[in-house]
């Protein structure tokens, strides 16, 4: 499978609600993003892993300047999650300031926009 045809699946596992990623079938390691490769080991050989859409916060940032067609959410937050199953994504948080710290228990929602589904995370129990 090519890195376009990858990318197209992945997109629409996320229409369907689901977070797919891969399990590298020499050296173990998880990718949550689409690769043809293992980024640590170079092998080519996949077994598709379904996360659970519960992690960790790793980091996160807070964007007060963003692009014009984001302006009415800035600002926006943007974090590194680390997933319980392994890999790390990041993705919008949907939370303030004041609801996060490194360490976090944060969990996936999938939100609507425009037609298009995005992947976010929220605190764990929260809104």
């Amino acid at each position: 499978m090519n890195d376009k045809s990858l990318i197209q699946e992945f997109k629409e596992n996320l229409k369907k609600r689901k977070l797919i990623g891969t399990k590298c079938r020499t050296c173990g390691s998880i990718g949550v993003y689409p690769n043809s490769q293992c980024r640590k080991c170079g092998n080519a050989s996949f077994e598709k892993v379904k996360f659970s859409g519960k992690g960790t916060l790793i980091t996160y940032t807070i964007l007060h300047a963003v692009p014009l067609r984001f302006k009415e959410n800035a600002p926006l937050v943007i974090g590194l999650v680390e997933l319980e199953e392994g890999g790390r994504i990041s993705a919008q948080l949907n939370a303030s300031q004041d609801e996060l710290s490194v360490g976090k228990k944060l969990e996936a929602i999938f939100q609507e926009i425009d037609g298009r589904i995005l992947l976010k995370f929220k605190p764990l129990g929260g809104i």
